[in-house]
């Protein structure tokens, strides 16, 4: 997770990454401005922990306090006894 919030995962965005672009083109997959799970399908750009990149790092994110919390990020992050609240505690802790 640590990677994730640093944006040290391995993940880019379309924008700064010509690569990015260039597979989303191809394939059609469609990047995270439409809100689908099909931006989860783009490949890394780096190996984790090698070097710093905008992308996908937050998205990743939020879809391990979903998993952790068993809900929304919505949920997760606006209801003060959602199970999630202990995995904000978990992040802020490191």
């Amino acid at each position: 997770m640590q990677h994730l919030v640093t944006h040290t995962a391995g993940f880019g965005y379309w924008i700064w990454d010509a690569d990015i672009d260039h597979y989303e083109q191809v394939t059609g997959i469609a990047n995270v401005m439409p809100g689908t799970i099909d931006a989860f399908q783009a490949p890394m750009t780096s190996d984790p922990g090698t070097r710093f990149g905008c992308g996908i790092n937050i998205d990743w994110l939020g879809q391990v306090i979903e998993a952790v919390s068993a809900g929304s990020r919505l949920t997760v992050m606006s209801s003060s006894t959602s199970p999630g609240r202990s995995a904000w505690r978990t992040l802020r802790r490191g």
